[in-house]
């Protein structure tokens, strides 16, 4: 562990320490690691409890009505919430799924998740349900940075986005500022993932043209079917489009359904002929010979390792 997790040259906070360790910890999946977090904090601080560690503090703007309203009515957890002594742990393809989001930038989606009931809960990782939210809030971080990369963000961008939302999640004292914390950090890497993905300038119009392609990946959209669905001359759109994402509308509205399809193959169990079919290709030939000219490889190849 030494040899692979660097420190600044000043001596770090135990804090700093506990929470590199715990970052490291989630990235290997590694359940020693977290509970060597715990008792280095125990230790170095005479605390189970790290939120003690910070001192009192608030945080701008997080003790503020949230600019999106949704933030507040998305709250997962309610103050008067204890820690159980069990949880049940999140389902693999629930922590697939929330990650293949972000990595897409699916914002509408994510909002939809939160609405959704929650499909079981973490596991155990401190005493209390304060600390518990905290330490979720690092490993969540440190999951949905590096699912942005993927989908496109800056790494710098992403880890010190990330940095930034652990840091302010230790400042916080309450779980309603914790959970709505945690809304706004995922809609944030989603948001900046998108934006990513609609080119350098990220307009209105790009992202609205995303979203409905996002929302109609079940039909056969044409060009013309999403000018009319904009409400906007066809030619101005292709021309809007190339000019911000550098991609002909053609063009990019394959490759939303490719990167579709390789979500589907890596988080479900649907069959090369079923996403073909929900992805609005008359057959799976003609659906495998557009992914492999978009990807290299066949479905079948990715789903088998590709991936």
């Amino acid at each position: 562990v030494a040899e692979e997790i660097t420190f600044p040259v000043r001596v770090p906070s135990p804090v700093t320490v506990g929470l590199r360790i715990m970052t490291f910890a989630v990235t290997r999946r590694t359940a020693f690691l977290l509970t060597m977090a715990d008792a280095l904090f125990a230790l170095l601080c005479g605390s189970t409890d790290r939120g003690a560690v910070t001192g009192k503090g608030q945080v701008p703007g997080i003790n503020q009505p949230p600019v999106d309203g949704l933030v507040q009515e998305l709250l997962l957890i309610k103050p008067e919430q204890k820690a159980p002594e069990r949880f049940l742990h999140n389902t693999m393809e629930l922590e697939e799924h929330m990650l293949s989001c972000v990595e897409q930038g699916k914002v509408e989606e994510i909002k939809e998740m939160f609405k959704r009931p929650v499909e079981g809960r973490a596991g155990t990782m401190a005493p209390n349900a304060l600390r518990q939210e905290k330490n979720l809030i690092v490993c969540t971080a440190t999951l949905v940075s590096r699912a942005a990369i993927r989908g496109g963000l800056d790494p710098e961008t992403a880890f010190s986005l990330s940095d930034d939302f652990i840091q302010k999640a230790e400042l916080l004292h309450s779980l309603e500022d914790l959970a709505r914390l945690n809304v706004q950090m995922l809609l944030e890497f989603t948001r900046r993932v998108e934006a990513a993905k609609c080119g350098g300038s990220g307009s209105k119009l790009i992202r609205s043209a995303r979203r409905y392609l996002q929302a109609h990946m079940d039909e056969n959209i044409s060009t013309e079917d999403l000018s009319r669905a904009l409400g906007m001359n066809r030619t101005y759109l292709c021309k809007r489009f190339l000019e911000e994402t550098g991609q002909t509308l053609g063009h990019y509205m394959t490759a939303m359904k490719m990167e579709e399809a390789k979500r589907l193959l890596a988080v479900t169990k649907k069959s090369a002929a079923e996403i073909a079919l929900y992805l609005g290709y008359s057959s799976q030939g003609y659906f495998g010979k557009v992914f492999k000219k978009q990807f290299g490889i066949t479905p079948g190849e990715y789903r088998d390792g590709g991936n």
